[in-house]
């Protein structure tokens, strides 16, 4: 029953100005509704406070919180077997050749993965590094939410969110959702190069590729055609609604018109009733749509790669069939898409 977070009243906003100096009242905050998750609770007595029903790792995602119940091990090999775990697994030690750890919550490891099979349905905290042999996949991230880890190689990485490697990244195979950054979040400086990388946000390194002129792919095509794919479908379906709401409200008004027994009138009243739930569906679907096409829109403001540092020769960017590959070094740049095609500009 230990309290693990707190809700704090709203403020009353400060007075700010606009660039020519003119005042803009303060806007007083609005209380927060508390969203809770696994394993914790709010107090009767106690409306701001959450508390925890048991002894574990509290977690804010999505404007969330929770507990995850936490396993821990001193290390993973084949003295302790594999881990599978409803809930965080806490490693402090090295995780080696071909062990397996398997959570429903996030999987932090205080020490070094070689070769192993590393699976989160929250994060992954590497506080060392991760390698494999490279020539086969044996070493594996796969995490739902982030994966941060010191250095990779020979690495296959797939996550949902963000994925943060503070020095180097090499010869790795990766699928994010979010951005990958390669360096301090700060000031990302680390290296990027010889690796296979799909990605639907930017990419940030201190050097991407390499000197030698190593092949660096990188594919924005996934995400795209993801979006696409789910825009289609919901406009087909939107356009096959749209017409039989149409047809329905057309002959439901020509039948009231001629309706007058009382029993007709409750069946015409269901019918209305139905209508209704169709124009509210129809009317999500418009919301949907409207949210994936600024979605599409958006996706090229984010589908860029920025090398603080160089770019090197051998590192080819592509969305479908629109590429852009580098044929010679490039120092601080941008690579980014504007209407359609992949632009080059130097950073400032």
């Amino acid at each position: 029953n230990q309290a693990v977070a707190k809700r704090l009243p709203p403020g009353s906003g400060r007075t700010g100005f606009t660039v020519t100096g003119e005042v803009l009242p303060a806007q007083p905050g609005q209380w927060k509704k508390i969203k809770l998750g696994e394993n914790v609770y709010i107090p009767e007595e106690q409306e701001n406070q959450i508390l925890a029903k048991l002894s574990g790792l509290p977690k804010f995602s999505g404007g969330v919180i929770s507990v995850d119940d936490v396993f821990v091990s001193k290390g993973v090999n084949v003295a302790t077997g594999n881990i599978k775990y409803s809930g965080a697994v806490i490693v402090n030690g090295d995780v080696t050749e071909n062990m397996k750890i398997v959570a429903t919550g996030d999987v932090t490891i205080d020490g070094f993965v070689e070769s192993a099979y590393i699976e989160a349905g929250g994060d992954i905290i590497i506080t060392q590094g991760a390698t494999g042999k490279m020539q086969d996949i044996d070493c594996q991230l796969i995490a739902a939410g982030t994966i941060f880890l010191e250095h990779g190689q020979g690495v296959h990485m797939h996550a949902g969110k963000q994925i943060n490697v503070v020095k180097q990244l090499a010869y790795s195979n990766v699928k994010c959702k979010d951005n990958l950054v390669v360096g301090n979040i700060a000031n990302p400086l680390g290296k990027l190069f010889a690796s296979v990388i799909q990605c639907n946000k930017s990419i940030i390194a201190g050097h991407v590729g390499a000197v030698s002129g190593s092949a660096l792919s990188i594919d924005y095509s996934d995400g795209y055609n993801q979006l696409c794919d789910r825009l289609d479908a919901l406009n087909a379906l939107f356009k096959d609604l749209s017409t039989k709401n149409a047809d329905h409200e057309i002959k439901v008004s020509k039948i009231n018109a001629r309706v007058r027994a009382g029993q007709l009138k409750q069946k015409m009243a269901d019918l209305y009733k139905e209508l209704e739930l169709e124009r509210v569906l129809l009317n999500w679907l418009r919301l949907s749509k409207d949210d994936l096409q600024h979605q599409l829109n958006t996706y090229e403001v984010h589908a860029r790669v920025i090398a603080k540092k160089a770019l090197y020769p051998g590192v080819n960017i592509k969305l479908n069939k629109t590429t852009w590959e580098a044929k010679k070094e490039y120092q601080h740049c941008r690579i980014s898409l504007d209407n359609g095609k992949w632009l080059y500009a130097p950073l400032i």
